[in-house]
């Protein structure tokens, strides 16, 4: 498992994470891509896990309040979660 993050000087890009994972065990590959904004407030994670690939948008609305929507790129199945 390794990780690789680039920060950058921008507001709608505030830096982006690319962590590769190798199970031996099963033989699978994984890598996780995360995209932050320069607020740190929204993060959108690309999860491409074999069995159970995702696309997530984290965005905090304030300080105690964050919608995350999950959608599943295996069978279109879309997950809500809130923190209100």
């Amino acid at each position: 498992r390794g990780c690789y993050q680039v920060n950058l000087p921008y507001a709608s890009v505030g830096a982006i994470r690319v962590t590769p994972t190798w199970n031996v065990i099963k033989g699978e590959a994984t890598c996780v891509l995360e995209g932050t904004t320069g607020s740190q407030r929204t993060k959108a994670v690309l999860n491409l896990e074999y069995q159970n690939p995702t696309l997530t948008v984290v965005h905090a609305l304030d300080d105690r309040h964050v919608i995350a929507p999950e959608i599943s790129l295996y069978n279109a199945k879309i997950v809500y979660q809130w923190n209100v």
